[in-house]
């Protein structure tokens, strides 16, 4: 077993499961808009029964893909940790040091903003902060940066109400800064995929009545 430190076995992980995980990848965003319809058509010919059983199918394959990235993750992990013993730094524990690995220096600002009190944040924090997911910063970096001054600002004024999260988001409402619905779906990879396999899913219907 090789020791390593946590920011610096990000790479090794990538490379040892790239490949696998670009797999689990496909067959997530492809299974799930093609077997359902597959299975529904092979059992059903009237059309209104075909899209009714293969949209409970995609629910049903949603929770058992739900339960194979589980599986796959603690698969991942017990291998990785066979080679490398990873070494947690920056105050980390080993749940985030591995966290680390997985994500990059990505979660290693994720954790700083979720660790540390915002009147701590610096200018350099905020303006990563600001650009974690790279389709969220094209359109709402701006917007970004200034919600994460603003918190800063508010927890410099009032000190006291660090640790609660309510009086956070209640600040954060009041003064029309909350993050909206529409930026929620930009800005993260788990909205943006389950779109884009939905989408796949109703273009697999079509071309399932069509041709």
């Amino acid at each position: 077993m090789f020791q390593m430190l946590d920011y610096r076995a990000t790479k090794l992980y990538f490379i040892l499961f790239a490949f696998p995980d670009l797999l689990l990848a496909v067959f997530s965003l492809a299974g799930k808009a093609i077997i359902p319809v597959l299975i529904a058509s092979n059992y059903f010919d009237n059309t209104v029964s075909i899209i009714l059983v293969a949209i409970s199918l995609v629910f049903v394959f949603e929770i058992i893909l739900i339960l194979l990235f589980v599986i796959y993750g603690k698969i991942k992990k017990f291998i990785f940790e066979l080679i490398i013993d990873v070494t947690p730094t920056g105050g980390r524990n080993e749940e985030e040091a591995f966290a680390v690995v997985k994500v990059g220096n990505k979660m290693i600002t994720i954790l700083q903003l979720n660790n540390t009190n915002p009147r701590e944040w610096t200018d350099n924090l905020i303006q990563k902060g600001s650009n974690l997911d790279w389709l969220g910063s094209l359109f709402y970096s701006s917007d970004i940066k200034v919600r994460l001054e603003f918190l800063r600002q508010y927890f410099i004024n009032r000190p006291e109400l660090y640790g609660y999260p309510s009086e956070q988001e209640a600040a954060l409402e009041e003064d029309g800064l909350a993050i909206q619905l529409m930026e929620k779906i930009i800005s993260s990879p788990v909205y943006r995929w389950s779109i884009v396999s939905y989408i796949l899913f109703i273009y697999a219907l079509y071309y399932h009545f069509n041709y």
